[in-house]
This record gives C-alpha cells, sequence and structure tokens, in this order.
C-alpha cells in the first residue's frame, strides 16, 4: 500500500504514535510514496498538507471560558529542526489572542492551554498543535505580571475583564540548549544569535539556588548516554519518558 500525494509537501502523523511525525517536504509533484511501517485501518495515520510560514506559540490561562493569562511568543530556536522552543519573546499578536478567546469561549475551557500556529503571508493562522497544560510561554511571566492571580483567583480577573500579560519586549531562554543551537544557529547565522543569547534571561539560572543549573549537566549526560544507547538523538532522549506513542 502506498501513499498518493497531490501537488503540495505532506505532513504524516500516527493517530496511536502522535509524537512519531514524518514530514514529506518538498514534493513538487504527484508522487507516490511507500506507506510507514505499521499502517492499517486499526493503526491509521493522518496525512496533512505541510504549511510553510513563521511559527507562533501561545500559552493561556482560561476560566470558564475567558482567557484571563495570555502570551504569544516566536519560535526562533529549537532543540533540533523541530524540537521543543528554547528561546521565548513575547509577541504582541492579537490574532493569536483572538483566536484563543473564540476557542476558549467555544469550548467553555478552563485551565491552561497552549497553541502551536503557522502564519502564512497575509496574516492566516493555521493551528497545529494544542497542548492543554502549562506550556513554555509560562517563562515569559516576572511575579508582577498576573499570572499567579490568574491561577489562584481567576474570577477576580473575569470580573475586571482583563488579560494579564507578559511585559513588552520580554525574552526568556534556557540557555543550556540556547548554547548548544549555535551549531546550527539558523539562516539569521551566529552574530544574531548571540545578540538573542545577551537579550534573554536564562529561565534556570538563580544566583541563591545553582544546583537546578548545575543539575542540567547531569540530565544532559544521561540524556546523551540514553541517546546513544537506543540509536536516538539527544533531543528524542529527552523527552522519551514524557512521550505517549501508543504503548
Amino acid at each position: 500500500m502506498g501513499v498518493q500525494t497531490g501537488v503540495f509537501p505532506l505532513c504524516l502523523q500516527s493517530h496511536s504514535a502522535p509524537n512519531d511525525r514524518r514530514g514529506q517536504e518538498g514534493i513538487a509533484g504527484p508522487r507516490s510514496l511507500a506507506a510507514p511501517r505499521g499502517i492499517s485501518s486499526a493503526a491509521p495515520w493522518v496525512a496533512q498538507q505541510y504549511i510553510t510560514g513563521e511559527a507562533i506559540c501561545t500559552y493561556s490561562v482560561v476560566h470558564q471560558g475567558e482567557v484571563i493569562a495570555h502570551a504569544a511568543y516566536g519560535s526562533r530556536y529549537r532543540t533540533g529542526r523541530t524540537g521543543a522552543s528554547v528561546y521565548f519573546e513575547h509577541l504582541e499578536h492579537p490574532a493569536a489572542l483572538d483566536w484563543v478567546q473564540r476557542f476558549s469561549g467555544a469550548a467553555g475551557f478552563s485551565g491552561q492551554i497552549g497553541f502551536d500556529f503557522i502564519q502564512v503571508q497575509g496574516g492566516t493562522l493555521y493551528p497545529i498543535e494544542c497542548n492543554p497544560r502549562a506550556t513554555s510561554g509560562i517563562h515569559l511571566f516576572a511575579a508582577e505580571d498576573g499570572l499567579v492571580q490568574a491561577l489562584l483567583n481567576p474570577e477576580q480577573l473575569v470580573q475586571a475583564g482583563t488579560v494579564s500579560t507578559p511585559r513588552s519586549g520580554k525574552k526568556s531562554m534556557l540557555a543550556l540548549p540556547m548554547l548548544a543551537c549555535a551549531l546550527r544557529p539558523g539562516p539569521a547565522g551566529l552574530a544574531e544569535w548571540g545578540r538573542a543569547l545577551r537579550q534573554a534571561e536564562d529561565v534556570i539560572f538563580r544566583r541563591n539556588d545553582l544546583r537546578p543549573f548545575r543539575e542540567q549537566l547531569r540530565i544532559v549526560y544521561h540524556a546523551c548516554r540514553f541517546a546513544r544507547r537506543n540509536k536516538i538523538s539527544v533531543t528524542e532522549a529527552l523527552t522519551e519518558d514524557i512521550e505517549w506513542n501508543g504503548e
């Protein structure tokens, strides 16, 4: 059994193993691809059009369908080509906030929720992933930004009709993996990577408590050993224990 493509690139994703993604990029015309191993009516895969554009991520706190805390941020630096973001820069993005508000209101959602979007030329947002939990955007909130109140006293913010957000231009990062990004700084090059590194605050490092920062080194060491032993990438090794792939 094969997969017949149209004139657009595809991204293939397993229903039972959502973290097993295989992108088929750069397909210029109709073409037959080998079916993924194990595909069947009992274990189907989804074929989606691969959308090219800018990655936009959001993190929100919602109470009874009302967004009361929100952050939007880009995804310039990642662990690997498609791994988790390690650099977070707050964006003023009204369209993303409006989308989350409309979704949350329609669903009557309460809790923490994050979305990943692709924004194409013209500004249209395509949601590609939803995580109903705390996500990395939480790193952008400082103590004075109202996140604690949103989590502990959401009714007050709903009644006031306010949305807590990080301060404009806030930049945070995971410094250790951000340093590794120097090996592949992307199209902007090393100069822009260095500028981003200097402008952001590490979310792990605290002068009065150095142990979490030091503990990262032990975690990465064990991840490297695990990756080598299981013939997977370090990025996969770091998330292996939190993924569900149909087991």
